[in-house]
Protein backbone atom coordinates (compact mmCIF):
# COMPACT_ATOMS: atom_id res chain seq x y z
CA UNK A 1 0.00 0.00 0.00
CA UNK A 2 2.84 2.36 0.76
CA UNK A 3 4.65 1.18 -1.91
CA UNK A 4 1.52 1.95 -4.11
CA UNK A 5 1.33 5.38 -2.58
CA UNK A 6 5.00 6.10 -3.90
CA UNK A 7 4.60 4.65 -7.14
CA UNK A 8 1.45 7.37 -7.47
CA UNK A 9 3.34 10.25 -6.45
CA UNK A 10 6.04 9.55 -8.54
CA UNK A 11 3.36 9.31 -11.75
CA UNK A 12 1.35 12.81 -10.53
CA UNK A 13 5.02 14.21 -10.30
CA UNK A 14 6.25 13.42 -14.09
CA UNK A 15 2.75 14.64 -14.97
CA UNK A 16 3.71 17.71 -13.73
CA UNK A 17 6.44 18.14 -15.19
CA UNK A 18 6.35 16.33 -18.44
CA UNK A 19 6.67 19.29 -20.62
CA UNK A 20 9.83 20.53 -19.23
CA UNK A 21 10.93 16.72 -18.94
CA UNK A 22 10.13 16.40 -22.84
CA UNK A 23 11.99 19.86 -23.55
CA UNK A 24 14.63 18.59 -21.56
CA UNK A 25 15.38 15.28 -23.56
CA UNK A 26 15.02 16.90 -26.36
CA UNK A 27 17.74 19.28 -26.38
CA UNK A 28 20.07 16.30 -24.81
CA UNK A 29 19.05 14.13 -27.80
CA UNK A 30 19.98 17.01 -30.05
CA UNK A 31 23.22 17.31 -29.44
CA UNK A 32 23.80 13.66 -30.47
CA UNK A 33 21.50 14.38 -33.57
CA UNK A 34 24.27 14.44 -36.02
CA UNK A 35 26.30 11.42 -35.06
CA UNK A 36 23.24 9.50 -35.03
CA UNK A 37 22.50 10.42 -38.47
CA UNK A 38 26.13 9.92 -39.34
CA UNK A 39 25.73 6.51 -38.06
CA UNK A 40 22.48 5.80 -39.94
CA UNK A 41 23.85 7.18 -43.50
CA UNK A 42 27.61 4.75 -42.70
CA UNK A 43 26.52 1.81 -44.66
CA UNK A 44 29.94 0.42 -43.31
CA UNK A 45 28.31 0.40 -39.53
CA UNK A 46 27.29 -2.77 -38.04
CA UNK A 47 23.40 -3.27 -38.77
CA UNK A 48 22.11 -3.30 -35.61
CA UNK A 49 24.17 -0.41 -34.56
CA UNK A 50 22.11 1.50 -37.71
CA UNK A 51 19.11 0.33 -36.59
CA UNK A 52 19.50 1.69 -32.95
CA UNK A 53 20.76 4.81 -34.72
CA UNK A 54 17.36 5.29 -36.65
CA UNK A 55 15.64 4.29 -33.35
CA UNK A 56 17.19 6.86 -31.54
CA UNK A 57 16.96 9.38 -34.11
CA UNK A 58 12.91 8.91 -34.46
CA UNK A 59 13.10 8.80 -30.28
CA UNK A 60 14.56 12.21 -30.78
CA UNK A 61 12.13 13.64 -33.07
CA UNK A 62 9.24 12.73 -31.45
CA UNK A 63 10.18 13.87 -28.49
CA UNK A 64 11.07 17.06 -29.71
CA UNK A 65 7.59 17.27 -31.60
CA UNK A 66 6.04 16.81 -28.41
CA UNK A 67 8.01 19.49 -26.46
CA UNK A 68 7.06 22.02 -29.19
CA UNK A 69 3.80 21.03 -29.22
CA UNK A 70 3.35 21.29 -25.46
CA UNK A 71 4.98 24.43 -25.61
CA UNK A 72 1.75 26.55 -26.28
CA UNK A 73 0.08 24.96 -23.07
CA UNK A 74 2.49 25.66 -21.47
CA UNK A 75 1.87 29.52 -22.46
CA UNK A 76 -1.81 29.13 -21.79
CA UNK A 77 -1.42 27.56 -18.25
CA UNK A 78 1.17 30.38 -17.58
CA UNK A 79 -1.40 33.30 -18.28
CA UNK A 80 -4.04 31.29 -16.77
CA UNK A 81 -1.74 31.07 -13.54
CA UNK A 82 -1.03 35.04 -13.94
CA UNK A 83 -5.34 35.85 -14.03
CA UNK A 84 -5.83 33.59 -10.97
CA UNK A 85 -2.65 35.57 -9.02
CA UNK A 86 -3.89 38.68 -9.79
CA UNK A 87 -7.42 37.63 -9.18
CA UNK A 88 -6.23 36.37 -5.90
CA UNK A 89 -4.61 39.97 -5.11
CA UNK A 90 -7.51 41.69 -5.99
CA UNK A 91 -9.32 39.48 -3.15
CA UNK A 92 -7.01 40.54 -0.81
CA UNK A 93 -7.42 43.56 -1.78
CA UNK A 94 -11.16 43.70 -1.33
CA UNK A 95 -9.98 42.27 2.14
CA UNK A 96 -8.07 44.80 3.67
CA UNK A 97 -10.39 47.37 2.15
CA UNK A 98 -13.18 45.80 3.98
CA UNK A 99 -11.14 45.61 6.87
CA UNK A 100 -10.74 49.40 7.11
CA UNK A 101 -14.19 50.53 6.04
CA UNK A 102 -15.50 48.32 9.36
CA UNK A 103 -13.32 50.34 11.53
CA UNK A 104 -14.50 53.56 9.77
CA UNK A 105 -18.31 52.50 10.33
CA UNK A 106 -16.89 51.53 13.99
CA UNK A 107 -15.69 54.69 14.87
CA UNK A 108 -17.57 56.69 12.95
CA UNK A 109 -20.44 55.93 15.41
CA UNK A 110 -17.90 56.69 17.93
CA UNK A 111 -17.69 60.16 16.78
CA UNK A 112 -21.45 60.77 16.47
CA UNK A 113 -21.85 59.93 20.21
CA UNK A 114 -19.40 62.39 20.98
CA UNK A 115 -21.02 65.15 18.39
CA UNK A 116 -17.91 65.61 16.59
CA UNK A 117 -17.93 68.10 13.62
CA UNK A 118 -15.32 69.14 10.85
CA UNK A 119 -12.74 70.21 13.45
CA UNK A 120 -12.45 66.73 15.16
CA UNK A 121 -10.78 63.26 14.64
CA UNK A 122 -10.76 59.59 16.20
CA UNK A 123 -8.18 57.28 15.74
CA UNK A 124 -7.42 53.72 17.28
CA UNK A 125 -3.32 52.44 17.09
CA UNK A 126 -2.44 48.78 17.88
CA UNK A 127 0.27 48.41 19.75
CA UNK A 128 2.91 45.60 18.67
CA UNK A 129 6.66 45.72 19.16
CA UNK A 130 7.17 48.44 20.87
CA UNK A 131 5.64 50.51 18.67
CA UNK A 132 1.99 51.38 17.26
CA UNK A 133 0.13 50.88 13.65
CA UNK A 134 -2.65 52.62 12.99
CA UNK A 135 -6.05 50.59 12.45
CA UNK A 136 -8.91 52.75 12.13
CA UNK A 137 -9.81 56.32 11.68
CA UNK A 138 -12.30 58.64 11.27
CA UNK A 139 -12.85 62.21 10.89
CA UNK A 140 -15.58 64.61 8.81
CA UNK A 141 -13.03 65.56 6.67
CA UNK A 142 -11.40 63.59 4.19
CA UNK A 143 -7.98 65.03 4.53
CA UNK A 144 -8.17 64.42 8.26
CA UNK A 145 -9.10 60.91 7.24
CA UNK A 146 -6.31 60.45 5.76
CA UNK A 147 -3.78 58.57 7.31
CA UNK A 148 0.08 59.38 8.25
CA UNK A 149 2.74 58.18 9.98
CA UNK A 150 2.89 54.07 9.21
CA UNK A 151 4.03 53.42 12.39
CA UNK A 152 3.88 55.62 15.78
CA UNK A 153 7.16 55.19 18.21
CA UNK A 154 6.03 54.65 21.73
CA UNK A 155 7.78 57.63 22.87
CA UNK A 156 6.21 60.57 21.23
CA UNK A 157 3.59 63.08 21.30
CA UNK A 158 0.25 62.69 23.80
CA UNK A 159 -0.04 58.91 22.83
CA UNK A 160 3.20 58.07 24.02
CA UNK A 161 2.57 59.74 27.38
CA UNK A 162 -0.59 58.38 27.75
CA UNK A 163 1.06 54.58 26.96
CA UNK A 164 3.26 54.97 29.41
CA UNK A 165 1.62 56.60 32.32
CA UNK A 166 0.13 54.70 35.35
CA UNK A 167 -3.10 55.94 34.70
CA UNK A 168 -2.65 55.07 31.09
CA UNK A 169 -4.71 58.50 30.13
CA UNK A 170 -2.89 61.78 28.87
CA UNK A 171 -4.14 65.00 27.67
CA UNK A 172 -3.24 68.45 26.25
CA UNK A 173 -6.40 70.96 25.93
CA UNK A 174 -4.43 74.38 24.98
CA UNK A 175 -1.31 73.72 22.49
CA UNK A 176 -0.52 76.81 20.51
CA UNK A 177 -2.81 78.41 17.86
CA UNK A 178 -0.66 77.47 14.58
CA UNK A 179 -2.07 79.94 12.75
CA UNK A 180 -1.24 82.89 15.08
CA UNK A 181 2.21 80.76 16.46
CA UNK A 182 3.41 78.39 14.71
CA UNK A 183 6.91 78.40 16.14
CA UNK A 184 5.29 78.15 19.92
CA UNK A 185 3.36 75.22 18.46
CA UNK A 186 6.49 73.28 17.30
CA UNK A 187 8.39 73.94 20.63
CA UNK A 188 5.27 72.93 22.85
CA UNK A 189 4.84 69.76 20.77
CA UNK A 190 8.92 69.13 21.06
CA UNK A 191 9.36 70.33 24.20
CA UNK A 192 6.69 68.78 26.39
CA UNK A 193 5.35 66.12 24.15
CA UNK A 194 8.88 65.38 22.50
CA UNK A 195 7.12 65.72 19.52
CA UNK A 196 9.86 65.80 16.31
CA UNK A 197 10.08 69.12 14.50
CA UNK A 198 9.97 67.78 11.51
CA UNK A 199 7.03 65.59 12.14
CA UNK A 200 4.73 68.43 13.35
CA UNK A 201 5.62 70.04 10.08
CA UNK A 202 4.33 66.83 8.28
CA UNK A 203 1.00 67.31 10.15
CA UNK A 204 -2.10 67.81 8.23
CA UNK A 205 -4.36 68.18 10.83
CA UNK A 206 -2.69 70.59 13.44
CA UNK A 207 -4.74 69.90 16.46
CA UNK A 208 -4.87 71.58 19.93
CA UNK A 209 -7.01 69.44 22.13
CA UNK A 210 -5.87 66.04 21.96
CA UNK A 211 -6.49 62.86 23.88
CA UNK A 212 -5.29 59.76 24.52
CA UNK A 213 -6.51 56.25 26.26
CA UNK A 214 -5.31 52.80 26.53
CA UNK A 215 -7.23 49.99 25.86
CA UNK A 216 -7.07 46.48 27.24
CA UNK A 217 -7.09 42.87 25.97
CA UNK A 218 -10.66 42.13 26.86
CA UNK A 219 -9.14 38.27 27.65
CA UNK A 220 -5.95 39.58 29.49
CA UNK A 221 -6.77 42.83 30.80
CA UNK A 222 -2.88 43.97 28.97
CA UNK A 223 -2.43 47.28 27.56
CA UNK A 224 -3.09 46.66 23.43
CA UNK A 225 -4.12 49.44 21.91
CA UNK A 226 -4.73 53.05 22.29
CA UNK A 227 -7.57 55.01 21.01
CA UNK A 228 -6.47 58.96 20.47
CA UNK A 229 -9.20 61.68 20.56
CA UNK A 230 -7.91 65.32 18.34
CA UNK A 231 -9.55 68.36 17.61
CA UNK A 232 -8.38 72.04 16.10
CA UNK A 233 -10.66 73.44 19.07
CA UNK A 234 -9.16 74.26 22.26
CA UNK A 235 -10.42 72.70 25.58
CA UNK A 236 -12.43 70.51 23.29
CA UNK A 237 -12.90 67.35 25.22
CA UNK A 238 -14.53 66.44 28.75
CA UNK A 239 -11.48 64.26 30.30
CA UNK A 240 -13.14 62.90 33.14
CA UNK A 241 -15.66 61.88 30.33
CA UNK A 242 -13.50 60.07 27.99
CA UNK A 243 -11.93 57.96 30.82
CA UNK A 244 -15.48 56.84 32.07
CA UNK A 245 -16.28 55.97 28.45
CA UNK A 246 -12.88 54.29 27.83
CA UNK A 247 -12.28 52.23 31.13
CA UNK A 248 -16.35 51.16 30.71
CA UNK A 249 -18.36 49.05 28.86
CA UNK A 250 -18.03 51.66 25.87
CA UNK A 251 -14.22 51.02 25.85
CA UNK A 252 -14.31 47.48 26.53
CA UNK A 253 -16.50 47.19 23.98
CA UNK A 254 -13.78 48.65 21.08
CA UNK A 255 -11.39 46.47 22.47
CA UNK A 256 -13.34 43.43 21.93
CA UNK A 257 -13.86 44.76 18.27
CA UNK A 258 -10.00 45.55 17.95
CA UNK A 259 -9.84 41.84 18.84
CA UNK A 260 -12.18 40.20 17.02
CA UNK A 261 -11.34 42.10 13.65
CA UNK A 262 -7.28 40.60 13.75
CA UNK A 263 -8.15 37.83 12.28
CA UNK A 264 -9.47 40.14 8.82
CA UNK A 265 -6.36 42.61 9.99
CA UNK A 266 -3.90 43.26 6.58
CA UNK A 267 -0.07 43.24 7.32
CA UNK A 268 1.58 45.85 7.36
CA UNK A 269 3.01 45.52 3.46
CA UNK A 270 -1.10 45.82 2.50
CA UNK A 271 -1.20 48.58 4.99
CA UNK A 272 1.12 50.77 3.54
CA UNK A 273 -0.30 50.42 0.06
CA UNK A 274 -3.06 52.48 1.88
CA UNK A 275 -1.05 55.19 3.51
CA UNK A 276 -1.21 53.44 6.98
Amino acid sequence: METGGIFQRFGAFLDRRRLPILLFMSAIGLLFAVDLIRVVADGKQDPWLRFLAVAATIFIGWVTWMGLKGAPDLETRSERLQDEVSRLEGVVAAFGKDYFELWTTKLRMIADQLEFGGADRISVYRFEEGQFTMVGRYAERPEYAAPGRTVYPANQGVIGAAWNSAEGFASVADLPDPKADLAGYREQNNKTWRLPIGVTNALRMQSRSIAAHVLKHPATSERNAIIVFESETPHRFDDLDLRERCTGAWGQETSRFLESMRIREPELRFAKTRGF
